[in-house]
């Protein structure tokens, strides 16, 4: 995420997310980092074991 953080910048200050999906486990630094603040509601979509 370093190497891309200004990237990551421009899009944040250009861009307004309504909803956005994830598959797969997320690590707490991950929630803590891109999920925190008010308003953020995290809901598994769906597991899938293999």
């Amino acid at each position: 995420m370093e190497l891309t953080a200004d990237g990551q910048k421009d899009h944040a200050e250009a861009t307004e997310f309504i909803q956005l999906t994830m598959v797969g486990n997320l690590t707490q630094k991950f929630r803590d980092t891109f999920l925190g603040g008010g308003g953020t509601d995290f809901k598994p979509f769906r597991s899938v074991s293999r």
